[in-house]
């Protein structure tokens, strides 16, 4: 039998140390024992790995003790130490900015911070802008910078998250913007870019009740249109990021509307909140709002009945194609028009059952968004905290 290298050791530590907080981070406490058994190692290996986890301040003693029900002596139960560091996470859409802190635990500060944003505003302003909030939150949580670990940002458009780079933004109107760097260089922190919509899906899985999913679609209908592929527990991300861009498939080569991205019949011409109140006001030009078009539709006026037939029967569109070119078990539908009106959904599904290929029905299962605004906030902070806790663990296992 070789030999394990040291590389491998390390690896190996790597590994079992991850593994171990990532079990003491999912439970509110838990005891060296139960550790020990889910590991399915001896007890002095789950002691002497939680050991070192309390060196590098990431968990902590409670005090309380395991319930042994009087068979030998009491166990201290374990815990992740909240205050060990936080991350920001930050959702950045064209016309809107929202940020929110996590605490070690994974549990968001109730303050957040959220402003409006000029459309077409350029990176440098909106940097600034978020600068600035930055500041006010850190004073409102009572927080100095150094406390915070990474700071994790879910952007609109096309992201190459291992560069931090918005390729293209349509709706930003950005092409090959470092927007992870220039926050990084301003904050003095290191900063995680994804898309907006990957973002989000890590942030509803985080839930307990989908600990087990390791497949899941999430299609998303607000500002723009877009989607986030999660297969085999990894986002899908296509050769050159491009995958999931839903919005860009054409629906109506007939019709012919002009997209944001310069070509004809893409799904975002027809179903993004622009395009939606675009096509109201031809009907009524008050209208203002999406708020507008669902008074008017609850009211029973005729053109708004109309206009939200055709809106859900283009989602339902783009559910079958998405379905029938890859077949997932799971499907989840957000954004912020199923998010602010979630009799959407069900009118969504209705619309499917008339327009999705039949074999496909019984396999797959639907779910609506439930973290809504905070989604994408929250998944983006997980991520920079993964990220954060890969860079200090592998430090620490000198690999």
């Amino acid at each position: 039998m070789e030999k394990m290298t040291i590389q491998d050791q390390r690896t190996l530590k790597y590994n079992n140390l991850k593994m171990v907080l990532d079990i003491i981070r999912d439970n509110e406490r838990i005891s060296r024992s139960e550790i020990a058994r889910k590991m399915r190692m001896s007890a002095t290996s789950a002691t002497r790995i939680v050991s070192e986890l309390e060196e590098l301040h990431f968990v902590e003693d409670t005090g309380c003790y395991e319930d042994t029900k009087g068979a030998g002596r009491k166990a201290t139960m374990i815990a992740a130490r909240a205050a060990a560091c936080y991350c920001f996470g930050i959702s950045i859409s064209d016309v809107e900015i929202r940020m929110r802190l996590i605490d070690f635990s994974g549990k968001l500060l109730s303050d957040r911070g959220e402003a409006q944003i000029e459309k077409n505003s350029s990176p440098e302003k909106l940097v600034e802008k978020l600068y600035e909030m930055f500041l006010v939150l850190l004073e409102k949580n009572g927080l100095q910078a150094e406390k915070i670990a990474a700071i994790g940002i879910g952007i609109t458009g096309n992201v190459e998250p291992a560069g931090g780079t918005v390729i293209y933004g349509d709706l930003l109107q950005w092409v090959n913007v470092p927007i992870g760097d220039m926050i990084e260089k301003r904050f003095g922190i290191p900063a995680y870019v994804d898309n907006d919509v990957n973002c989000a899906l890590m942030g509803e899985l985080s839930q307990k009740k989908y600990r087990n999913i390791d497949d899941m679609i999430l299609l998303s209908y607000g500002r723009g249109v877009g989607s986030a592929i999660l297969s085999q527990n990894k986002i899908a991300r296509g050769s050159v990021n491009f995958a999931g861009e839903i919005g860009h498939m054409i629906v109506d080569h007939t019709d012919g509307r002009l997209c944001y991205c310069g070509r004809r019949g893409c799904l975002t011409a027809y179903i993004s909140e622009e395009r939606i109140i675009e096509d109201a006001r031809k009907n009524n030009p008050d209208v203002k709002t999406i708020d507008d078009i669902i008074s008017a539709v609850q009211a029973g006026v005729p053109w708004a009945g109309i206009l939200m037939e055709r809106i859900c029967s283009y989602a339902a569109i783009s559910i079958n194609n998405v379905v029938c070119m890859l077949n997932p078990p799971n499907l989840m539908l957000g954004g912020d028009l199923i998010d602010n009106y979630p009799f959407l959904f069900e009118y969504i599904l209705n619309k499917c059952n008339a327009v999705m290929y039949g074999p496909m029905k019984p396999s797959l299962k639907f779910y609506r968004s439930e973290l809504k605004q905070d989604a994408a906030i929250i998944g983006s902070a997980l991520i920079a905290m993964d990220k954060h806790l890969e860079k200090v663990l592998r430090e620490h296992c000198d690999i």
